[in-house]
């Protein structure tokens, strides 16, 4: 999912809740994926709690996404009933006459189903986004002078610490001295400031990289511009985000072969790290937590499905009893921590020394993940078994130990049904 369709969503769904009354209704969204999480994100927000998630796809179904259970069609009419009048189905889909039709079928009636439907551009629209773009592009060469303009046109925190970690490599490589690293997040650019990226640039509204998008793709000959990703759909007759997983092209090698076109023997680098233990000293006195004996839990993804509350909340209660401080990386208003566990908001340019200086680590996998996988500590990561990422699982895909960035760290694949075991492995891994 664009950010830019994220900042749309957003507006659709805000559209909707001064609309209508849905805030007293028991809400059913479809499809366990990116559109699901902003909208279940911003119903929180809210304090409006999805009651669950439908999806046709089974190896979804018993798991969860954004911490909301995700169901079949079937298992919601024996459980909540169909036809209920207290319960809206939202859709956000490219299939949704195909799903109303599957609703209407099974007796949802229409007035009970809200589709939000994706916004296609007109002609009108690039052309236009191609102009603010080069107004961009201009006031960007005005400021830092000539040189390579880099747009990173995403907010995935590990692709920028993939991108860092290749990023000295590179530039030397192709003998890269004067340029423009163009980020979408502060998250992103604190990311960057891990390693020597000069000229970081955050954008004041992400739907600015769309611009910048729409003007490179017109004036690609004639501009000395870089969009740092594998894949970009808008690309025309580009067929490398088709590619992902196709023949062991993993993560890391996706972005060293076709984005910076290194060697093969050329290994990603993690930065050498600032000391701040006096800073965290503090930080951890200041929230009761023990150094060297505390668990950092990161149960959160913006990308995978996770795991139930009871999990984590069982895993905490074993840890406490055994001694360990416990805290929760909740990076979000709407991201509580688990009940038992301390809350905490770490930088992410802070995170590989405040994980070094906890000993311990369990997360799901994500962006912050990456960023952490330097880090002496022990490590957890979990992958969801039946999460797919185009033609591989998600663990053969951004596996840690695959992508060369850590071989120290404990990484299991899970399915629902074995969670039990899973806890009893962890346990005794710490």
């Amino acid at each position: 999912m664009r950010d830019y369709e994220k900042l749309k969503l957003k507006k659709q769904i805000e559209q909707l809740l001064g609309a209508r009354d849905l805030l007293h209704k028991k809400i059913f969204l479809w499809g366990a994926g990116d559109f699901s999480r902003c909208i279940v994100s911003e119903l929180l927000k809210k304090d409006k709690k999805v009651e669950a998630i439908i999806d046709n796809d089974k190896s979804k179904q018993g798991a969860f996404c954004a911490g909301v259970p995700v169901f079949s069609l079937d298992d919601v009419s024996v459980q909540y009933g169909i036809d209920e009048p207290e319960i809206i189905y939202m859709i956000c889909s490219d299939f949704w006459k195909e799903i109303v039709k599957q609703l209407n079928a099974a007796g949802v009636s229409k007035d009970r189903i809200i589709v939000i439907k994706k916004e296609k551009d007109s002609l009108y629209e690039k052309i236009s986004d191609a102009i603010k773009g080069e107004k961009i592009y201009k006031s960007l060469i005005k400021q830092y002078g000539e040189g390579t303009i880099f747009l990173c046109p995403y907010t995935g925190t590990g692709d920028i610490y993939l991108i860092g970690s290749f990023w000295k490599q590179y530039i030397e490589k192709y003998k890269i001295k004067n340029y423009v690293f163009v980020v979408l997040s502060k998250a992103c650019k604190k990311v960057t400031s891990l390693f020597e990226i000069n000229n970081v640039v955050l954008l004041d509204k992400m739907i600015y990289a769309r611009y910048l998008i729409a003007y490179y793709l017109l004036k690609k000959s004639s501009i000395d511009m870089v969009i740092l990703n594998d894949g970009w759909r808008e690309f025309p007759y580009s067929c490398t985000e088709w590619l992902r997983g196709y023949k062991k092209l993993y993560f890391t090698q996706l972005f060293r072969d076709f984005v910076f076109e290194l060697p093969s023997d050329a290994k990603p680098q993690h930065p050498v790290l600032k000391d701040m233990d006096n800073l965290l000293q503090k930080l951890f006195e200041k929230n009761g937590l023990t150094r060297g004996k505390t668990v950092v839990l990161a149960p959160f993804s913006n990308t995978l499905l996770d795991l139930p509350q009871d999990f984590w909340s069982d895993i905490t209660k074993s840890l406490l009893e055994k001694g360990y401080s416990v805290c929760t990386n909740c990076g979000s208003d709407t991201e509580l921590p688990i009940e038992g566990t301390t809350k905490i908001f770490v930088p992410l340019d802070q995170a590989p020394q405040f994980v070094n200086y906890a000993g311990y680590f369990v997360g799901v996998r994500s962006g912050f993940c990456d960023i952490i996988s330097g880090s002496t500590a022990k490590k957890v990561i979990l992958y969801y078994k039946k999460n797919r990422f185009y033609h591989a699982s998600a663990y053969e895909y951004f596996n840690l130990k695959g992508m060369e960035l850590c071989g120290d760290a404990l990484e299991l694949e899970f399915c629902m049904d074995e969670l039990c075991e899973i806890k009893k492995e962890i346990l005794t891994y710490l």
